[in-house]
């Protein structure tokens, strides 16, 4: 699965972008019109680690497109203001066949070149000069992978939870090449205090539907500024 694979990808040089400059407007002079895809798992883990693994508890939040709907139009208000000349599309096509059809990749080392072909019909479908295409990821020294919530029984400050937004943006050529590429690392992973979330270690309080959208809230808010982030630190 594409998700899955980009997930394996995720290393400290993965999420600072490589060694790529910023695009500027010179770079994008021929770009008229531009495509954004979101790859992200909309069932958000929510992770409690224990004393032992038997005191464990994942679950998962449904977002239901509310990440995509995020991603969509994070990166049209950024595009809008830093290329207002540019038609940007909102991929409302299902990703299910093209994740499908890579669910036996085990693992990438470079995603665009592995599916350079699809990404090339993708944005000749779309018309598009250049695709946003956003991934989940890993995060270095920190459990959790794309956007989701962790906390442990153990901690300096045991009232707190992470929220994490580990993504990768993409910006991908009509042929399939990639451009640049670039994560959030500003307060990503994010303590912030339990007491308004109202989680707790065994996931009960997820039944209550004020808390799952409380959580929900949270993780949203959180990745918009991580895209924010990532639209930046690419030049956009």
């Amino acid at each position: 699965m594409l998700r899955r694979a980009a997930a394996l990808l995720i290393t400290a040089t993965f999420l600072l972008g490589g060694c790529a400059a910023q695009r500027t407007a010179e770079d994008d002079r021929a770009v008229r019109s531009v495509g954004v895809i979101s790859l992200l798992n909309e069932s958000t883990p929510v992770r409690h680690f224990g004393l032992t693994v038997f005191n464990n508890h994942p679950a998962n939040v449904e977002q239901g497109g509310k990440l995509k709907q995020v991603v969509g139009e994070t990166v049209k208000q950024r595009l809008n203001s830093t290329r207002p000349q540019w038609t940007v599309k909102l991929d409302d096509t299902d990703p299910g066949a093209l994740i499908d059809k890579n669910r036996n990749l085990a693992a990438v080392e470079n995603f665009a070149p592995k599916h350079a072909k699809d990404l090339a019909a993708i944005a000749q479908r779309l018309d598009a000069d250049l695709l946003f295409v956003l991934l989940d990821s890993t995060g270095q020294n920190h459990p959790g992978q794309g956007v989701g919530i962790t906390f442990r029984a153990v901690s300096n400050d045991p009232d707190t939870v992470s929220v994490h937004s580990f993504i990768t943006l993409y910006v991908i050529d009509r042929n399939g090449k990639e451009l640049i590429r670039r994560g959030a690392i500003n307060g990503n992973p994010l303590r912030v205090s339990n007491s308004a979330l109202g989680l707790r270690s065994d996931m009960s309080t997820l039944n209550d539907p004020k808390v799952r959208d409380s959580v929900s809230l949270t993780l949203t808010n959180h990745l918009k500024a991580a895209v924010e982030e990532s639209m930046t630190r690419a030049g956009y």
